[in-house]
């Protein structure tokens, strides 16, 4: 699953515990990224996983598409 970098982004407001922003910021500097960058990323790939009707191919097929 691919963001389509052509939309237009928006900024909304996140609650969450300091750790799992922790984490964000952590991941996020591991992948070279921003944290918005990873969480949108983290986003679509839970969403593709979740709705995905065989999430081992789903998992598969992602993971040959990572940097």
């Amino acid at each position: 699953m691919k963001i389509n970098n052509n939309e237009s982004k928006q900024r909304f407001s996140l609650y969450t515990h300091q750790s799992t922003i922790d984490k964000a910021v952590d991941f996020a500097k591991k992948r070279n990224c921003g944290t918005s960058e990873f969480i949108a990323e983290a986003i679509e790939f839970y969403s593709g996983f979740l709705s995905n009707q065989n999430d081992t191919y789903f998992l598969i097929r992602h993971h040959s598409n990572t940097r």
